[in-house]
């Protein structure tokens, strides 16, 4: 698998929910055939839209996509972390800047955290929240 692209279309959460063993199920029909079920959005649906005619085919297949889901859901959390590690680094180089002027700071902080509130950028750069709105104007 590619580090930087994902492989599923499942957001993480549905990824967490497919790596669970239990919220599967592979169950015999009333016509002989086994399918392949999920659980992922509180109600069972249809996992392969093929028809096995013995139990081990499915449940190969389950095991061997429990696997790659993990897989995956593991790399994308390895990777956020690294991208988060990474942001975290520059708000440490930014704050200790000395050539950078404190409105500089502000908009380079605002850029890569742009869900932190105008506080908690005050709080980070030790500085007043009218510094900040002045800057930010």
């Amino acid at each position: 698998m590619n580090d930087n692209n994902s492989v599923t279309s499942w957001t993480n959460e549905q990824l967490f929910k497919l790596s669970d063993i239990n919220k599967h199920k592979i169950t015999k029909d009333s016509d002989g055939v086994f399918r392949w079920y999920h659980n992922i959005n509180n109600k069972w649906e249809l996992h392969s839209i093929w028809d096995f005619t013995n139990y081990r085919k499915p449940s190969s297949y389950l095991h061997f996509w429990l696997s790659n889901w993990a897989k995956e859901l593991n790399q994308r959390q390895t990777l956020a972390v690294r991208k988060r590690t990474a942001i975290n680094r520059k708000l440490r180089v930014l704050k200790k800047s000395l050539r950078k002027t404190t409105s500089d700071k502000i908009q380079e902080l605002c850029l890569l955290f742009p869900e932190f509130t105008q506080e908690e950028v005050a709080n980070e750069l030790e500085i007043s929240i009218k510094t900040v709105q002045r800057a930010l104007r």
